[in-house]
């Protein structure tokens, strides 16, 4: 802002944050003394030195809600009207916590459990085939900032996985020559690509 200023006149600047979609745009706005003069002496304003700095914290920790599908589907039964019912052993809820730390301002590492169960789809009313699985996941990734990094990032990783409890549920007692049992598979590795797009809307 460039003012033409008169020696013995005092003048009043107030700056602001105005609030944008995707992000935050400071504005420096003239005003007179008569806007001035109640946000400086009724107590609106504050002494710089005594303000808390507010950083935006390192370490965070939230819940994993989501739903995905698998590659594959395997047919498990066939209905009445000739349409297969199918279960994916990649898809289904997942439920889980994550906990993520920032080591550096370019570096990322996150630890996420959850659990995820798989279903047929379309369902069907007189039985039901489920697969259900735990997985802990470590994921480090590369932090691209947009803008200065405080407000929005882009987080660009990938990790290892952990499978344990791996269960298949097979309840089809009910069809005309139908079983149930469950079959266990053993836990294994996988691995994951992983791309997040990070918006922090307050320091809240």
């Amino acid at each position: 802002m460039r003012l033409m200023v008169e020696a013995n006149k005092t003048y009043y600047l107030r700056f602001g944050i105005r609030a944008g979609v995707w992000t935050t745009i400071p504005e420096l706005v003239l005003v007179d003394s008569v806007s001035a003069y109640p946000a400086i002496y009724q107590g609106n304003m504050r002494d710089m030195k005594t303000m808390p700095v507010l950083d935006r914290p390192k370490s965070r920790l939230g819940f994993n809600i989501g739903f995905g599908g698998g590659f594959e589907s395997i047919p498990m039964v066939t209905t009445t009207d000739g349409k297969e019912s199918k279960i994916s052993f990649g898809g289904g809820l997942v439920f889980g916590i994550k906990y993520g730390y920032e080591v550096s301002k370019k570096f990322d590492l996150a630890f996420d459990a959850n659990y995820e169960i798989s279903s047929l789809a379309p369902r069907i009313n007189n039985g039901d085939v489920t697969f259900e699985r735990w997985i802990l996941s470590l994921t480090p990734s590369y932090i691209i900032p947009i803008g200065d990094g405080e407000t929005m990032r882009i987080k660009l990783g990938g990790g290892i996985d952990g499978y344990f409890g791996n269960i298949l549920s097979i309840d089809l007692s009910r069809l005309s020559g139908g079983f149930s049992e469950d079959w266990t598979y053993k836990n294994t590795l996988g691995y994951h690509l992983s791309a997040i797009f990070e918006l922090n809307a307050s320091p809240r």
